[in-house]
C-alpha cells in the first residue's frame, strides 16, 4: 500500500506528526504515518477531481478537541503550502480526529485505540482494493463502520470464543458464501483481506457469517456508487 502513496505525501505527513509530538507533548505509533499520508493524498485528489466531503463532526471537533484542531489547521496550511491546493476546513477536522484517535496517552483506553487502528486499517484496505472513491457521507458507508466496530469489538473482546455454528446454519451460511463469491467476486475478496487481517492482528478466528456479512456492506457501497 505504501507504493500506491507519492514520497511527497509521506514527507508531509511526517512533518506534521513531528509538529503535533512536539506541540501536543505526546508520541504516536507507528501506525498513523501511513494513514495520514493515505488521507492527505485522497484529500488532495478529491479536490482536484471537485469531489470534496463534507465533515458532519467539525463543530464537535473544533469545540471538545481544541488543542488537536489547532494542530488540524497547521497541518491544512502546510499541506496547501506544499501542494498547492486550498482545502477545505472540513479537512482540519479529518485531521484533528486522526490525532484524537492515535493519542498514546494514559487516558485512552487500549482497547479503544487498537479498535481505531484496526478499522482504518481495514478502511485503507478497502479504499486501496475496492472503493478508491468512497464517500463518507454514504449511509451504507456509515452502516459499514457500525459493522466493522461491533465486528473488531467482539474480535478483542477477551472472553471471545468462537462458538460453533449448528450444522444448517452452516450449511446454508456456506451455499451463501459460495454464491457471493461467485456474483460478487470483487467484494467478496476484499471482505477476505481485511478478515484474515483481523485475525492475524488479533489472533482470533472467525466464522463464514463474518465472510457473508461483510462482503454484503461491501457491495451494498459499490451499488451504491454507481
Amino acid at each position: 500500500m505504501a507504493d500506491t502513496i507519492s514520497s511527497d505525501y509521506v514527507e508531509i505527513a511526517s512533518h506534521i506528526i513531528s509538529t503535533a509530538e512536539k506541540s501536543l507533548g505526546l508520541s504516536f505509533d507507528g501506525y498513523l504515518l501511513i494513514g495520514l499520508a493515505d488521507h492527505i493524498q485522497f484529500a488532495v485528489e478529491r479536490l482536484q477531481k471537485n469531489l470534496p466531503i463534507k465533515n458532519e463532526l467539525l463543530w464537535e471537533t473544533k469545540h471538545f478537541y481544541p488543542d488537536e484542531y489547532r494542530i488540524g489547521a497547521l497541518a491544512v496550511a502546510f499541506i496547501n503550502e506544499q501542494m498547492g491546493v486550498q482545502l477545505p476546513e472540513d479537512e482540519v477536522g479529518f485531521i484533528a480526529l486522526k490525532f484524537v484517535e492515535k493519542r498514546a496517552g494514559p487516558n485512552f483506553n487500549e482497547k479503544a485505540t487498537n479498535m481505531t487502528q484496526l478499522i482504518e486499517s481495514a478502511l485503507t484496505l478497502i479504499r486501496h482494493d475496492l472503493l478508491p472513491d468512497i464517500d463518507s457521507s454514504n449511509l451504507n458507508y456509515q452502516r459499514l463502520i457500525v459493522h466493522l466496530r461491533f465486528f473488531v469489538d467482539r474480535l478483542l473482546d477477551e472472553s471471545h470464543v468462537q462458538k460453533g455454528e449448528n450444522s444448517f446454519d452452516n450449511v446454508m451460511s456456506q451455499h451463501l458464501s459460495e454464491s457471493l463469491q461467485e456474483r460478487y467476486t470483487s467484494s467478496y475478496q476484499c471482505a477476505q483481506r481485511v478478515i484474515n487481517y483481523f485475525e492475524k492482528q488479533t489472533k482470533q478466528k472467525t466464522g463464514v457469517n463474518e465472510q457473508v456479512y461483510l462482503t454484503m456492506h461491501l457491495q451494498r457501497i459499490v451499488d451504491s456508487s454507481i
